[in-house]
């Protein structure tokens, strides 16, 4: 599938305003709850809203999203586990679904805000912030 640069524009800003909306407390299926984020389903229209980040027990946050010529996407964020440690996940999107979460990192020492990009080949790297007890 290949997708015109409009409508990748138009994804990644779907994307991105679901997550945004869904961190902000709005627009989730966890209403109110900030623990779910949202996605379109399909990349040309609009589609119901589905929770890509399958741990509930804390808060997600700091979302990031790239999007690849090809339309396929990847998200990942920061989200507090059941111990508030905060681990880093992501989930990829084919065109028509998104993956099952991916634990990325694990919350021993409290990975930072992620940033996400994708070359011209679709394939993605993730870098982030992370203490090791004593540096950052």
């Amino acid at each position: 599938m290949n997708i015109n640069k409009t409508t990748r524009q138009a994804l990644y800003l779907s994307l991105l305003s679901a997550f945004f909306l869904s961190s902000c407390g709005g627009g989730s299926p966890n209403e109110g709850n900030n623990g779910g984020m949202t996605a379109p389903s399909a990349p040309k229209a609009w589609g119901t809203a589905m929770l890509i980040e399958k741990e509930d027990a804390g808060r997600a946050l700091s979302p990031q999203i790239a999007v690849a010529n090809n339309g396929n996407a990847i998200a990942v964020w920061l989200q507090f586990d059941a111990q508030q440690r905060i681990d880093l996940w992501a989930s990829h999107f084919d065109g028509s679904n998104w993956t099952d979460p991916e634990l990325i990192e694990e919350g021993n020492e409290n990975p930072g805000p992620p940033q996400i990009a994708v070359d011209k080949s679709g394939k993605a790297i993730a870098i982030w912030p992370q203490s090791d007890g004593t540096n950052m």
